[in-house]
């Protein structure tokens, strides 16, 4: 019976990432920001937005309960 011998298993779009023409030397700190999960001033602020309004209408809402 013949036999199969794999040595060389990489998951899809290894070469992507490890092939030394990568696309990822080729992007600028604050690209490779976005690319790991930073975020941006803008998202900051309308998620300190949100949380400030949230905060105000829970406040108003318990207020307006107890009178």
């Amino acid at each position: 019976m013949a036999s199969i011998a794999i040595s060389d298993i990489h998951p899809a779009g290894y070469d992507l990432l490890f092939d030394g023409e990568s696309y990822m030397t080729d992007l600028n700190s604050n690209e490779l920001d976005r690319v790991i999960g930073g975020t941006e001033p803008v998202s900051l602020f309308f998620l300190g937005a949100a949380v400030v309004i949230g905060a105000g209408a829970l406040g108003y809402a318990v207020g307006r309960a107890l009178s």
